[in-house]
């Protein structure tokens, strides 16, 4: 006599319905080609909401500040696939469309610092597991978000001191503002809805 399987079965959701969510995200990212920041952590949130295979959202995220290098929120939203699956994880890939705001009010750069938007596309890449399947479930993942700004932008700076001989010596230059990031994520949130 065959013995049963005990052990739950994993398979591709081949009827998904819907589900809306928000979530809470932290990170750490590397932001590269910029002059203003390297590394940086960062906190915000997302909402989504997904319908058979296809997602929608909007998230906002605010980086740590730097003394030298100032600060940089991201906000957007996105479009993508959901690809659910039972007994197991699910799967998400989105393209992100934003806008990212750099900030610095060191006086090098005048009076008010600068301010500099620039559009922002990204591709998200995550995994999540719901833990239960009623209508209110708690929702754990992770992800890959890869980010490119355009309209980069070189902001002039300027920086007057006073040398042993009591001469004023200016010092000039310039700082790129923008580049392209990787993030790693970590989301926790709930969903409502009749997804898995």
């Amino acid at each position: 006599m065959p013995q049963p399987n005990l052990l739950p079965e994993i398979g591709f959701e081949r009827n998904p319905r819907w589900a809306v969510g928000i979530e809470g995200r932290v990170g750490i990212g590397m932001l590269a080609h910029s002059d203003a920041r390297g590394a940086f952590a960062f906190a915000g949130g997302v909402l989504r909401g997904h319908v058979s295979y296809f997602e929608a959202g909007a998230f906002y995220e605010h980086a740590d500040a730097n003394a030298t290098g100032g600060t940089f929120s991201h906000a957007g939203g996105f479009v993508g696939a959901w690809l659910p699956y039972s007994n197991w994880v699910d799967f998400d890939a989105a393209l992100g469309f934003g806008v990212r705001h750099y900030t610095d009010s060191d006086a090098r750069y005048g009076a008010d610092g600068y301010s500099v938007n620039c559009p922002a596309l990204s591709l998200l890449l995550g995994v999540s597991d719901r833990a239960h399947a009623d209508k209110v479930g708690l929702r754990v993942g992770g992800g890959l978000v890869l980010t490119e700004d355009f309209g980069q932008k070189d902001k002039a700076w300027s920086v007057q001191e006073t040398n042993a001989a009591g001469e004023v010596v200016s010092t000039n230059g310039t700082t790129h503002v923008g580049g392209f990031s990787a993030s790693l994520v970590f989301n926790i949130g709930f969903d409502y809805g009749e997804s898995p």
